[in-house]
Formats: structure tokens, C-alpha cells, sequence
């Protein structure tokens, strides 16, 4: 029966007690303990940090996008093994794209809509602008995962 231990560091001193113990008895000197329980004994010593851990911080919901993309990507099935460090890096890079600067076929404002043309073309100017980054995101991938890059000109 397994117990639950709240507090890991309580359940590091119980271990470093045990592994003390079993040393004491097997090698029969009281006055002995073992390196890693000493180890164990110096990092309980020092204080707790503050601040959410790892496990408290709670993601965006880009930031979850594109941490489940590189999840999946770290392993490859086909060869069953580790995906290469710079597969792992398009995709990554590849997910913040679409997380960043969603794939938009056209320019918001339509030819037909009756926005004014100045709005019309600021909108359309910023449209480019982000079709560009995003074009720019997606080259540095290509390029990590070896494959021919578009020319600029076609964002």
C-alpha cells in the first residue's frame, strides 16, 4: 500500500534516514553515513523556493498549442526513436507560427467592402506585415528540417 507524501522533502529525509540505516547495518559502523544520504541532508538544508513551481503555473492556451506539438514530436514512431533536435525545433517553430500568426488566405478587407480605403489600406498593410513574419517563422523551420525554402517574395 503505497502512502501519499504531500511534501517531497519530507519524503527525501525519510529516504536519506533508511539508506543511513541499511549502510549502518551492512557495513556494521555506526558512525558512517552514505555520500547520497549526505547530499540529500545539504539540499534539504537549504530553503524552500518561493514562487509557483513548474507544476502550479498555469500555460495559455498558445503556449499549451505549442507545447502539445512539440510533445508529439519528440519521438519519432516511424524509426522508433528520438526525434532530432532540429525536428523538434521546426515543429515548435511551426506551432508558434500558427499560434502567433494564424495562415490567412486574403487581406481582412475585401474589395467589396464598404470600408473606407485609408482603413482599407492600413489593414491590408498590417496583413502583409504579419504574412511576412509568419513567412520568415516558417523559412527558419524549412530550413531546420532541411527542406528547399520559397523565395521571399511569396509571403
Amino acid at each position: 500500500m503505497t502512502q501519499q507524501h504531500p511534501n517531497p522533502r519530507d519524503l527525501i529525509k525519510r529516504l536519506a534516514d533508511e539508506l543511513d540505516h541499511y549502510r549502518q547495518l551492512l557495513m556494521d559502523d555506526k558512525r558512517e553515513t552514505h555520500a547520497l544520504a549526505t547530499e540529500a541532508r545539504a539540499y534539504l538544508s537549504q530553503p524552500e523556493p518561493e514562487g509557483p513551481t513548474d507544476e502550479e503555473t498555469e500555460l495559455s492556451p498558445a503556449a499549451k498549442a505549442v507545447q502539445a506539438t512539440v510533445d508529439a514530436m519528440c519521438w519519432d514512431w516511424g524509426n522508433m526513436m528520438p526525434s532530432s533536435s532540429d525536428a523538434i525545433a521546426a515543429a515548435a517553430l511551426e506551432a508558434a507560427a500558427d499560434q502567433v500568426v494564424p495562415e490567412q488566405v486574403e487581406p481582412p478587407c475585401g474589395d467589396t467592402e464598404p470600408w473606407p480605403q485609408g482603413y482599407q489600406l492600413m489593414r491590408d498593410a498590417q496583413w502583409e506585415k504579419c504574412q511576412q513574419l509568419r513567412f520568415e517563422i516558417l523559412a527558419i523551420a524549412a530550413e531546420l528540417r532541411g527542406e528547399d525554402q520559397p523565395s521571399s517574395e511569396e509571403p
